[in-house]
Parts: structure tokens; sequence; C-alpha cells
């Protein structure tokens, strides 16, 4: 959060302070104008190479360990299921589907802390500048966010319901292909190859109509 207020608002603001000075032709009576230029080169080197530096390590060591907790879990709950749950599933699938669960957390996180979180801070931030400046215009940008969001919420319902379906196709894809090739010797030795790559060519297909319609 520190390095995002830093790199949001703290630089640009000494910018226009800079150049307020500057505009005014002021240089030769300003005070504070080495004061400014160095805050400035402060807050370019926290922003540029230690906050974001700081920020990746612990990213990257937050997902690291999300990803081994929640494999582990997956393999704890698929390991403790019953023997007429896995009779019922293929196992090329729920190998996909834990890939698929795993990725989306991880896209999940990326969004929250890489495009959330710095359009949230930003937004409010400049919310509660203009508010000291011109609380009409902030007023305005906070009633256009709020109603942005809704639409935007209530749009992508169908574009999830879609997605899921496609999800549910891919898997079956996934866990046929991987499952035929696991048993390939059972495949061969029953002369099943024609049935399975008839069973198997059904799934492109209804996988395709399901992403034509996204």
């Amino acid at each position: 959060m520190l390095t995002l207020v830093v790199t949001i608002f703290v630089g640009p603001l000494i910018i226009a302070q800079l150049l307020n000075i500057i505009q005014h032709n002021q240089l030769h009576n300003a005070k504070n104008l080495w004061t400014l230029i160095a805050l400035y080169g402060a807050s370019e080197l926290w922003s540029s190479v230690i906050g974001w530096r700081l920020v990746l390590y612990l990213a990257w060591t937050f997902e690291t360990a999300m990803q081994r907790d929640l494999y582990a879990q997956c393999f704890s709950k698929l390991t403790n299921q019953t023997l007429f749950f896995h009779s019922n599933k293929f196992g090329g699938s729920l190998v996909s589907q834990t890939n698929k669960l795993v990725g989306a957390v991880e896209s999940f996180w990326d969004t929250i802390i890489w495009s959330v979180l710095p359009l949230v801070v930003s937004l409010v931030g400049s919310i509660i500048i203009l508010s000291t400046l011109l609380w009409q215009y902030a007023l305005f940008l906070l009633i256009f966010s709020i109603v942005f969001s809704i639409v935007v919420y209530y749009g992508s319902k169908p574009m999830a319901k879609l997605t899921k379906k496609e999800a549910k196709a891919s898997n079956k894809l996934n866990g046929q292909l991987a499952d035929v090739i696991s048993n390939v010797l059972a495949v061969k030795s029953s002369g099943a190859e024609a049935t399975e790559q008839k069973f198997f060519s059904q799934k492109p297909s209804t996988l395709g109509e399901i992403q034509a319609s996204t």
C-alpha cells in the first residue's frame, strides 16, 4: 500500500510543486527547492527500486506458499475419497481440475494485487485530493465509479456462467485424453481405438460450441 501511494501520488505531487516554482519564476528564493528535489529522489528510489522489488518478493512468496498449501489440500481431499468416487471419475479430469483450480486462484490474487488494488488506491486517493480542491468533481467521480462497478458486476454474470461451462467441457476433454494415453495398452489390447476416437471426437466440438458462444 505504501509503495502504491508513493508511486501514484507522492512523486507527481512533488513534480507539481517544482513546476509551480519554475512557472512563477521563484527559483532564486525557493527555500525548499532542494528539499523537494531530495524528496522526489527518495520517492523514486523507493517506488522504482526498493518498494516494487519488495512487493514482487512478497507476492512471489505468498503465491508459492499458497500453491503448495492448495496442492496439499487437493491431494489430501482426493486421496481420502472412496473407491466409488474414483471409479466414476476420470483420473486425468481430476488432475486437470486441480491444475485449473490452482491456476484460477493464482490468477485471482494476481488480479487483486496488480490490478484491483492499484485501481482502488488511485481512485480513493484521487477522490480525497479532489475533494479538497473541487468537491463537485470528486462527488461525480465517486458516483460514476459506483455506477460503473455495478454495471460491470452484473454485466459479467452471463460471461461467468459460460466460462464455467467451458471449464467443465475442457476438464472432460483433458481428462479423456489423459486417461486414454495412460491406458493406451488396455485400449489397444481390446481393439477399442475406433470407439475411443469416436467418443473423444465429440468433446472438441462441444468445447468449440461453448467457446464460440463466449
